[in-house]
């Protein structure tokens, strides 16, 4: 938790070149970010990205808190894609599905045209667009995400 706290302080600091600590209300921030799994990466690119928008005259009023209305934004759009910080990778979790749901989904799936199935991948891949997860960690959250739309759109609950 200390890494992660100092990582995107060092980082946000050196960004900002000014004040050389955080506010306590920036650090309850970072600690929430820690807790709900926001991997740093992301923490870091929303920051940068967030920063940059700012105009020069206002950037030393840069605050945190501006950034978390991103990070929120963030979490919707995971969606069923759960990011996690182990050892500062990014790990994308299933959902539980039992067997037999699989198994359904699989054929569904199978049965679609090429044309539905290209349409839902690209969806996935719009969906992931942001994201910074390696090659292995992007094929299992398509995975998963082709799963769930083929789910609540194919299969009667």
């Amino acid at each position: 938790m200390n890494r992660y706290v100092e990582e995107i302080e060092d980082f946000y600091l050196r960004l900002k070149k000014t004040s050389p600590v955080l506010s306590s209300k920036e650090r309850d921030l970072i600690l929430k970010w820690y807790q709900k799994k926001i991997p740093i990466s992301v923490v870091k690119e929303l920051i940068k990205q967030e920063f940059f928008r700012y105009p020069v005259s206002k950037k030393r009023r840069f605050s945190l808190l501006s950034v978390d209305k991103k990070v929120e934004e963030y979490l919707r759009r995971r969606g069923e894609v759960e990011v996690g910080t182990d050892k500062e990778n990014v790990s994308v979790k299933n959902r539980n599905l039992n067997k037999k749901e699989e198994e359904e989904i699989t054929k569904i799936w199978k049965g679609l045209s090429e044309e539905e199935r290209e349409r839902i991948k690209k969806s996935v891949q719009k969906q992931l667009r942001n994201l910074n997860l390696t090659k292995e960690e992007k094929k299992e959250a398509i995975r998963i995400l082709i799963k769930k739309i083929v789910k609540d759109t194919y299969l009667q609950g």
